[in-house]
């Protein structure tokens, strides 16, 4: 896991020869936020952990809004991009 997160540029091996991990590395105990949505909320992003590796909530906002323009239904859409592997 490490060793590839080196080889995608997410880590460095100065930083993955100080990491040492003990106990369990998964847990099955959520993190869980309660938000009030008003009428003027257009959509809620439900995603992991791993999403936020990569993408910080301003960018998946602004990603489902462009998504939505061009496609009307980001769910689709993902679905698509899920089963193909392809973003555009």
């Amino acid at each position: 896991m490490l060793k590839k997160g080196v080889e995608e540029g997410r880590w460095t091996e100065k930083f993955v020869s100080r990491v040492q991990f003990s106990g369990n590395l998964v847990t099955a105990s959520p993190d869980v936020y309660q938000a009030s949505l008003g009428a003027d909320s257009e959509f809620l992003v439900l995603a992991s952990d791993g999403l936020w590796d990569y993408i910080n909530s301003s960018d998946a906002v602004s990603f489902v809004t462009n998504q939505l323009r061009q496609h009307g239904d980001v769910q689709v859409y993902m679905a698509y991009t899920f089963v193909f592997g392809k973003v555009h």
